[in-house]
C-alpha cells in the first residue's frame, strides 16, 4: 500500500508533457571562469550546492516570501551545468508563467545576498524536457541563452517571444513582476521588460550590490553600476505588494 502512494505522488509530480510549449529561463554566474582560478575548489562546490538548493526549494514549495499564492510541487524543473542554471515550466498557462518569474526573482535575490553576480534571459515556446534521459531541447532555450549573453545588469530579461505571452491581459500579474526599460546590452540599449526586485526588497538588493561592488574592477563594475540605476529608476505603486 506504502509503494502505492509513493508511486501515486511521483506521478503527480512527473506528469509532464516531455514536448510542449513552456517557459524556459537560462542564468549564468558572471566570471566563473576566473572565480575557478581564484578560489579553492570544495569553496565553488559549496557555492553550487547552495544554488542547488534554492532551485530544490523551488521545485518542491511554494514560494510564500515573494507571494501568498499557492503553487503545487513539480510546476517548474531545473537542472544545473557547471556555471549555468536553467528553469522550466511544465507548460504555458498563467500559472506557469508567473510561477517561473517567481523562480527567478527568488534566484536573483538570494544569489545577490550571497555575492554571487548572476544574469538571466527568459523565452517561450516548443520545449523538450526529459529529465530521465537527460534531455533538454528546443530554439526557446537556444534564444535565452543568445539573449542573456547580450544583457549588461544582473537581473532577468524577457524576450519577445515571453513578451507576447505577458502582455496579454490574463497575464497581467505575471507582467507585473518586469520593468518595461531601456536596457542596456553589449550592442546598445533598447526596451525590454527586466524582472525588477519587489519593492520590500529593494533596498536590500542595493545593499548587496554595493557590498558586491568593493570585490570587483573594471569591466564588472559596469555590470553593478547598471544594475543600480535601473533598480533606482522604478517607481512602485504604494499599493504594490511586488
Amino acid at each position: 500500500m506504502t509503494d502505492t502512494k509513493e508511486n501515486s505522488a511521483v506521478a503527480k509530480v512527473d506528469d509532464w508533457e516531455t514536448t510542449t510549449e513552456r517557459f524556459v529561463a537560462f542564468f549564468d554566474i558572471m566570471g566563473f571562469k576566473d572565480l575557478v582560478l581564484k578560489t579553492k575548489h570544495q569553496d565553488i562546490v559549496n557555492l553550487l550546492e547552495n544554488l542547488s538548493e534554492v532551485r530544490t526549494t523551488l521545485e518542491k514549495a511554494n514560494n510564500a516570501e515573494l507571494t501568498t499564492r499557492k503553487f503545487t510541487s513539480g510546476e517548474t524543473k531545473s537542472f544545473t551545468f557547471s556555471d549555468s542554471i536553467i528553469f522550466f515550466s511544465k507548460s504555458n498557462t498563467e500559472a506557469d508563467a508567473h510561477k517561473i518569474t517567481l523562480d527567478c526573482l527568488y534566484l536573483i535575490k538570494v544569489a545577490l545576498e550571497k555575492q554571487i553576480p548572476i544574469k538571466g534571459a527568459l523565452s517561450y515556446g516548443e520545449i523538450t524536457v526529459d529529465h530521465k534521459n537527460s534531455i533538454y531541447f528546443g530554439q526557446p532555450i537556444i534564444d535565452a541563452y543568445i539573449l542573456h549573453e547580450d544583457l549588461h545588469l544582473f537581473s532577468v530579461i524577457a524576450d519577445c517571444q515571453f513578451e507576447k505571452k505577458v502582455i496579454t491581459p490574463n497575464l497581467a500579474a505575471t507582467k507585473a513582476v518586469f520593468e518595461f526599460y531601456k536596457t542596456p546590452l553589449k550592442s546598445g540599449k533598447s526596451n525590454h521588460f527586466v524582472l525588477k526586485p519587489t519593492s520590500k526588497h529593494k533596498d536590500a538588493a542595493l545593499d548587496n550590490l554595493n557590498k558586491l561592488y568593493h570585490t570587483v574592477s573594471g569591466k564588472p563594475r559596469q555590470y553593478i553600476d547598471n544594475t543600480i540605476e535601473f533598480i533606482n529608476s522604478i517607481k512602485y505603486k504604494k499599493s504594490q505588494n511586488n
